[in-house]
């Protein structure tokens, strides 16, 4: 994606090439002919008005460079001098203009464009008969050859950045259509004051231009004054929620997001560039209102009481209102105070219904719910694209706008939904540094590349539950999840690879998921690493245990180059996790006493080793029959290993080892295992284990691909009533 900036230089240089080039053809015809230059004073006055357009651009609306006021007195001065004198003004005047700022491609190619402009303008005044200003009479011969030279100076000088991007610009056709409608939309207007401009210094002279020309450069300049102004506090308003954002690793570019996909909706609906500002706005503040809200109130918290969510639900208006102060985009406050509202009256803060509803709250609605369907959350998986619209489908005309998420579907199907979106920003998705699926997903389609291993692929899952949607009870969402990654893994220089598959389900008894599980590539391609891991803790500490689990295993273990000792270096890894788990549970009452199992398997080299604490489970399954790598670490199999006793009832549910509980945790680290072709791994929690025999995942195992392997192992789970989370990898060897 870098290229597209490099490749950028090439089109405004062939521009700028192209200009001097022409400068050079006509200069030396004029200096032929000329009998006469004009008064040095009455040049230096121009020169002077043009330079201070030049350092006062009128300011566009939304994206884009703004619209130069320089090009009027450029055209006007093609009317008084003719294409020679006024090209030579203009080059002066730029140079000036630009002064010891850094002069980069682009103003080069604005250069080259303006020679070009300005003598075709002449060409095709001459052409349509246009006389002399000093001779002006109206008539509609003069009229046509002045909106003649006008089109065709607004035409070559935003038009030639069109043409020459096909030379190297990586931006679609489609884009760059749009950019020349905009630009064309700005620079039109202000053209026409360059006729008035000739007429006045023809008949007044010098002075007659500058009374004439002061007051728009005024004008021009009070104007970009408050437009920096106002964009300066966008740009504070967007860093704020930047930082708000970042508090939370599942909620990093969540306002971003939001916003950019807004406007683009918004476009699609046929909203006019103001409104359009309005709606930019309000989305980077959408939640600003939840500043006010304790943390324990926020909908991360899957168990909220009646009254919290009563707090929770007074947020837009909090937010409405410190919108109003700002004092900025007075439209904005309304579509903040309402977007939380439903077209079936069902939402709040006023249970306000229908046409009531401002649009630009809709569209915030159903955006941020396919923001939060899409993404990651410490209690689940992001959905795919996909399956996140046809969700939305499901409530539209209820809780969502039926137009609106029409709208979002046609551009997620065409590709354009993250057009709004900055390169640098995709670029960060491409290297794995975000965690909405919907993105990545628009990356592949796009034939971007994508770091291997990136986030898309580092699986955490969790409950199935999207609270910030507030679904209905029994629609898709609560339903068992689809298989959530299927990956082929290399693990040797011969070509052997794992074909690996995971699920998690929260079961049929528990209303959240504090199970977590990650498949990871080693950047080298050398060998990758499973992991699952079983919160406890109740409410959100369990999944935050889990989480942080995986996450600290993989970063410890995957940081640097393949281990030496891959049995030590997996020992470390979990034993990091544990001291990670214990500090962020002393820095959190909330989480006090929240702890996890792991088991992470480190496969390469067609072999295989194998860490665990607590009792998730790692089986090897092979023609020949299962063989169970792990040892419980539980009361019952403590008792069974001492004393030879099996144990008081429940026992086995009694943990005797877990990360979080005490510092320095005893890691179980197995004995390298050689791996052959048509063998498997399989890593599940108890909720599995404690459900269906070894002799039933062998023969599952054996019978089924991992993908169907994992799905037949959850149902059966959930047949039996499932009153645990049930996660369970499958992994089996092909050689290459």
């Amino acid at each position: 994606m870098k290229r597209l900036r490099l490749d950028a230089r090439f089109p405004n240089l062939v521009i700028f090439a192209g200009g001097m080039t022409l400068l050079g053809l006509i200069t030396t015809d004029f200096v032929r002919q000329a009998s006469q230059l004009p008064d040095l004073a009455h040049v230096a006055v121009w020169i002077g008005l043009m330079t201070m357009a030049g350092f006062f651009p009128v300011p566009r609306r939304g994206r884009g460079a703004p619209a130069k006021l320089s090009c009027a007195f450029e055209f006007a001065a093609v009317l008084v001098f003719g294409a020679p004198i006024a090209c030579w003004l203009a080059v002066v005047s730029r140079l000036l203009a630009n002064g010891r700022a850094a002069w980069t491609t682009r103003t080069l190619g604005d250069l080259g464009r303006a020679v070009a402009a300005l003598v075709a303008s002449e060409r095709m005044y001459v052409a349509l008969g246009g006389p002399l200003i000093a001779s002006f009479t109206p008539s509609a011969e003069m009229l046509l050859a002045l909106l003649g030279a006008a089109f065709t100076f607004l035409m070559v000088f935003e038009g030639l950045p069109f043409l020459a991007g096909f030379l190297g610009l990586r931006q679609p056709t489609r884009v760059r259509l749009e950019a020349l409608r905009d630009a064309l939309i700005w620079q039109a207007p202000l053209l026409p004051f360059g006729v008035p401009t000739a007429v006045v210094d023809v008949n007044l002279g010098a002075a007659g231009l500058v009374l004439l020309g002061l007051p728009l450069l005024i004008a021009a300049r009070a104007r970009s004054v408050w437009t920096r102004a106002r964009r300066g506090h966008v740009e504070a308003v967007r860093t704020l929620m930047t930082a708000l954002d970042a508090g939370d690793p599942f909620t990093r570019g969540h306002s971003y997001r939001i916003a950019k996909m807004s406007v683009r909706v918004g476009q699609h609906l046929g909203l006019d560039t103001h409104t359009l500002e309005e709606l930019e706005y309000a989305a980077i503040l959408h939640d600003v209102g939840r500043t006010a809200v304790k943390d324990e109130h926020q909908p991360r918290n899957p168990s909220l009481s009646p009254q919290q969510q009563s707090i929770l639900r007074h947020h837009p208006s909090v937010g409405g209102d410190i919108v109003a102060r700002f004092g900025f985009y007075p439209g904005a406050v309304d579509v903040v105070h309402a977007h939380h509202e439903q077209p079936d009256g069902e939402g709040y803060p006023h249970g306000l219904a229908g046409k009531d509803i401002p649009l630009g709250s809709l569209i915030i609605m159903v955006v941020a719910a396919f923001d939060a369907m899409t993404s990651d959350r410490p209690y689940r998986r992001g959905l795919s694209g996909q399956i996140a619209i046809e969700e939305l489908r499901a409530h539209a005309g209820t809780q969502f706008s039926v137009p609106v998420v029409e709208a979002l579907a046609t551009l997620h199907g065409d590709g354009t939904l993250y057009d709004r979106f900055s390169t640098e920003v995709l670029e960060a998705y491409a290297r794995g540094e975000g965690n909405s699926r919907a993105i990545y997903e628009h990356l592949q389609r796009s034939g971007i590349p994508v770091v291997a291993g990136a986030a898309h692929h580092d699986v955490l899952i969790g409950a199935d539950e999207v609270p910030e949607l507030e679904l209905p009870p029994g629609s898709a969402l609560g339903e068992k999840q689809p298989i959530a990654d299927e990956r082929t893994l290399p693990i040797a220089p011969d070509g052997t690879t794992l074909d690996a598959a995971a699920q998690t389900d929260v079961g049929c008894v528990r209303d959240n998921n504090e199970d977590s599980y990650g498949i990871f590539e080693h950047a080298t391609g050398t060998g990758c690493l499973l992991v699952v891991a079983d919160g406890m803790g109740g409410a959100a500490a369990g999944e935050v245990a889990s989480r942080l689990a995986v996450e600290t295993v993989r970063g410890v273990f995957l940081d640097d180059a393949p281990p030496k000792d891959p049995a030590e270096s997996l020992r470390l890894a979990i034993a990091a996790a544990n001291e990670a788990i214990r500090e962020r549970a002393s820095s959190d009452d909330d989480l006090y006493g929240m702890g996890t199992t792991c088991v992470a398997a480190w496969v390469a080299d067609k072999r295989m080793y194998v860490g665990h604490v607590g009792d998730s489970r790692a089986y090897m399954v092979s023609p020949s029959g299962i063989r169970q790598i792990t040892r419980d670490h539980n009361l019952a199999e403590e008792l069974k290993c001492v004393v030879g006793a099996v144990g008081p009832e429940g026992a086995q549910h009694v943990l005797t080892r877990s990360l979080g509980s005490r510092p320095g945790v005893e890691v179980d680290v197995s004995a390298p295992l050689v791996l052959r072709e048509h063998q498997a791994v399989v890593l599940c929690s108890d909720g599995l284990s404690n459900l269906v025999e070894a002799e039933e995942i062998r023969d599952i195992v054996r019978e089924h691909d991992p993908v169907t392997a994992c799905e037949v192992l959850v149902d059966m789970a959930r047949e039996r009533g499932a009153p645990d989370n049930v996660t369970v990898q499958v992994a089996r060897v092909r050689v290459g």
